[in-house]
């Protein structure tokens, strides 16, 4: 969408010329974190938007005062590109007999309806240094009333080689390791 002295107007720019944007959705924390299982829901509470080249070209090629990129906000599909990385990166990690998976493999399958429990992400955006890992991890007990289990809190940033990007959280259940007596 254009707008030229007020009036807007719908305009298709050639693909060498098109805006390339790409919007991130944040999310609250994982619910789970705070014991709250009342709204399971994933919702987004707001959008990042990246400029990855100028619309110059668009402006000027309009004579345009403004140019507004209407875009579908893709949330679900990428909760789920999330559960797959996480689940992949602590399979590699932790092996396959550590990761028990009953939180993610739902949320990877297409079942939405507990991904507020595991999936969010940070309020702001993370600064990050350029040795920061893309993927990390840390092992969380979860309290009493929370069943007590061993969870493993995942940290991604999916665009590791920007300074500023989104950190998304997701909680992934663990078997108990045991330890091996000879």
């Amino acid at each position: 969408m254009v707008t030229k002295a007020g009036h807007e107007s719908k305009v298709d720019a050639s693909p060498d010329a098109h805006p390339l944007v790409l919007s991130l959705p944040l999310f609250p924390k994982p619910k789970l974190l705070f014991g709250d299982a009342s709204d399971p829901q994933l919702r987004p509470t707001r959008v990042v938007a990246f400029n990855l080249n100028s619309i110059d070209a668009v402006v000027s090629a309009h004579n345009a005062d403004t140019v507004a990129i209407v875009q579908k906000l893709q949330y679900v599909e990428l909760a789920r590109l999330l559960a797959k990385a996480a689940y992949g990166f602590l399979v590699g990690e932790l092996g396959r007999d550590r990761v028990r998976g009953s939180y993610l493999l739902p949320i990877i399958f297409g079942d939405m309806s507990s991904a507020g429990l595991y999936i969010g992400s940070c309020d702001k955006m993370a600064i990050a240094d350029e040795d920061d890992p893309a993927l990390s991890y840390q092992s969380w007990r979860l309290p009493p009333n929370l069943g007590g289990g061993e969870i493993a809190v995942v940290i991604m940033r999916l665009l590791p080689h920007m300074k500023e990007n989104p950190a998304y959280i997701v909680l992934c259940d663990l078997h108990e390791k045991h330890s091996d007596t000879a």
